[in-house]
This record gives C-alpha cells, structure tokens and sequence, in this order.
C-alpha cells in the first residue's frame, strides 16, 4: 500500500469514527430529552393515599371572637396562590403513653432533677403529681406517664431576684433551652435536633404578670419557645400549636438560672410519635381552601395590634378586612394527648379594624381532605 493510499484511509477512518461518536451523542440526547418529554406530558402518578388511620378526627381549637363581617384579600408577593402544594402528605399517629413499674421511682428522680424534694410530692390525679419549693416560690407538676411538666414561679417574688437586664444573651438561650429539653426521657437530642427550631422573645415582671419587653437590657427573662418539625418527600413542615406563638415546648432563662435545678419557669409537653411511620392522606387543593377562608372556616388563633403586648389576654376585636401575605402548609398537635399529628393551612396576613387599628393576623384551617375526616 503507497504511503499517500494508507494516510487517506487514516483520515477516512478518523472522519468514520467522528461521525459515530457525533450520532451517539445525538442519540443519547434525543433518548434522555425525550424520556424528559414524557415525563412533563405524562408524569408519573403518585402512589394513592393509604390512609390506614381511617378517618381523622379534626383539631379541636376555638376560634379568637370578632365582630363584623371580615373581608380578604390576597397580598402575595406573586398576587396568587401557592404552587407545588402536595396533594398529599402523611398524617403520624401519637404513641399513646402506658404505665410502667418504674414510672413512680423516674418521677422522683426527675423531681429532684429539677430541684424539688422527691419525697414532698402531692398527688393530683393518679397520673399527675405536684411539687413546691419555696426559695425561690415554684410549683413543679409532672405527669408520670408522659414525663410532661410545668414549673411555674411565684412572679412577684421573681422580681425581687431579677433585674433589668438578667435574661440570658440570645446566642446562649437556644442551647441552654436544648439542653434542658434533653431531660425528657422521650427526646434524643443527638437524634432530633435538626428537627428542632426555635423563636426567642424577651420578657419582664410587672408586679404579679408578664409582659413583653422589647430588647435584653428590658427583660428579665428570655423566652425560648422550641417547635418541632416532620418531613414528607424531603420536605420539612413546621408543627404548631394551638396558639401560634406559644409552642408546648418553652423555657424562661435567666442570669444564674440556667441549670435545671434553679429553672425559674418552664413547659414541656412532648407528644412522642414515629415520625417514620406515617400513612398518607389526601390533601384539598389550595383554591379549596382559600375558599374556605372568605366562607369564615377557618379558625383564627392571633389577632395582636401593632403595638400590643402579647401577655395580656385577647381582647375581641372588629375586624374590617385582612390582607393574606402568605399560605403556609403545615402541621398541628393539640396540647391534651392527641391523637394525631395532621396537616393544616396556615394563613398569615395583616388586619384592620373598623377604627383602622392595624395588627397582625394568623389562622388555620385543616388541609385534609373532607372525605377522610370526622
């Protein structure tokens, strides 16, 4: 073969082997975008609900009382409903609390945890017992199957203790608050504090009640309320409580008394359930529920003038219009031993009263769909 015939065959070959690989890559493209193609026209339907809790009971929390006929309006960013709402999430079942022949010895244990004589305990109910301690004035009430408790001070001796001032540096509280919560023998803080969140406020004595204060050099206490969260798909849904604001999970921290033993005032009511082990229920659409707002069905839980301080009781309020900021799918457990922890719509906004008083505006409105609940 002559040297010229040998170098064109070379480059005869080369172009052949260009020319494939070019047809590959235009295969492989047109099989992966139209295999995207697909997908955007016929996507995948989810797997149907399981719905092995059967019907959910709904949440029972009583609306804020209002006067007048409110009117809304939809204040978004966008001026639309949220998108990419699921049409379904999982509802989780509380594992309901069972009685031990430890739980009396546990309870001493944790009285005396906390800075209380085991043995000076009243009896409540079977379930729920009752300790004082008089320096400083506190009440220390557990409920032994639970390990549920509240410690409440004396707030006008509080006061002769605490300055302005004393409440515990914001960067501090949080882990202070955490770890306080780790006594509770159904938290696992190592496991479950990514699923965690927490909102820290300031507080003050006012002879015998709280009222906010507005920065740390006003307060003698900071509030440290922890939220929990559950996650579906990836997804991480915020759990409220009744109150907004209020989670059942709040420590009040102080300069000096920030180890369990000398917490001044405190509430933990921890609902253990397999955040796991959760069935799927059907949502109702957004339009459905947005609907549901203007026909008055939702249950509105915070109403605070601007201004206002949020210690004092709710006062009712004639409410003129709300504009809707934002719509929120979340979740909610109930403070007295639930049964479930479900989907709600959470709707936050801004009001006005008919004397054109302006505030801040909350409520809920269950998410499940109505022909899987009670």
């Amino acid at each position: 073969m002559k040297l010229a015939d040998a170098s064109r065959l070379f480059k005869q070959s080369i172009l052949i082997f260009i020319a494939l690989m070019v047809l590959y890559f235009i295969l492989k493209f047109s099989f992966i975008a139209g295999t995207v193609m697909i997908k955007v026209l016929f996507p995948p339907k989810p797997p149907a609900p399981t719905i092995q809790f059967g019907k959910i009971p709904l949440p029972n929390i009583e609306s804020l009382k209002t006067t007048g006929t409110i009117n809304y309006e939809l204040d978004t960013i966008s001026g639309k409903l949220p998108s990419g709402i699921p049409n379904q999430v999982s509802v989780f079942q509380v594992i309901k609390p069972g009685r031990d022949i430890l739980a009396e010895q546990r309870a001493k244990q944790t009285a005396t945890l906390f800075g209380f004589n085991n043995s000076a305990y009243t009896q409540i109910t079977n379930a729920e017992w009752k300790w004082q301690s008089l320096v400083p004035q506190r009440s220390f009430k557990l409920n032994i199957l639970t390990y549920n408790f509240e410690i409440e001070p004396n707030l006008s001796q509080l006061n002769l203790y605490l300055r302005r001032g004393d409440a515990t540096p914001e960067e501090k509280a949080t882990d202070i608050a955490l770890l306080m919560l780790s006594n509770h023998p159904n938290v696992d803080l190592k496991k479950d504090r990514s699923s965690f969140n927490t909102d820290i406020t300031f507080a003050r004595i006012n002879q015998e009640v709280l009222e906010e204060a507005s920065s740390l050099s006003e307060a003698q206490l900071t509030k440290v309320d922890i939220f929990r969260n559950v996650n579906y798909v990836d997804t991480k849904f915020k759990i409220y409580g009744e109150k907004y604001d209020n989670s059942y999970i709040n420590f009040y921290l102080a300069n000096g008394y920030v180890s369990p033993n000398k917490l001044l005032k405190a509430k933990v009511n921890y609902w253990n359930f397999d955040n796991e082990k959760g069935s799927t229920y059907p949502l109702k659409n957004i339009y459905t529920a947005w609907q549901q707002l203007l026909d008055g069905n939702a249950t509105i839980v915070k109403l605070v003038e601007d201004g206002e301080d949020k210690y004092k009781p709710y006062i009712q309020k004639d409410i003129k219009s709300v504009k809707i900021k934002s719509i929120e799918l979340a979740y909610i457990v109930e403070e007295d031993l639930p049964k479930f922890v479900q989907p709600i719509f959470v709707f936050t906004g801004r009001f006005e009263t008919n004397t054109g008083q302006l505030g801040n505006y909350v409520s809920y409105l269950p998410a499940l769909d109505s022909n899987v609940v009670k």
